[in-house]
């Protein structure tokens, strides 16, 4: 039961959290991007993969204690 209320938990918090950065990459994104570089305009859905790519490459691994 407190793995089910867990993973209820996580969904409950990620998934609008995701659902909220997606949606804001992907105006800002839209805003600027078409007009300074030339890019194309992304959708929602690409908005999330692309914020999810940024987020695993960009993702700080914290020092061992000893250094």
């Amino acid at each position: 039961m407190k793995i089910f209320l867990l993973v209820c938990f996580v969904l409950i918090t990620w998934l609008p959290t995701v659902a909220l950065w997606g949606w804001a990459l992907e105006i800002i994104w839209n805003w600027y991007m078409p007009t300074i570089l030339g890019l194309p305009t992304i959708t929602f859905e690409k908005a999330v993969g692309l914020g999810l790519v940024i987020s695993f490459l960009t993702k700080e691994v914290p020092n061992s204690p000893g250094d």
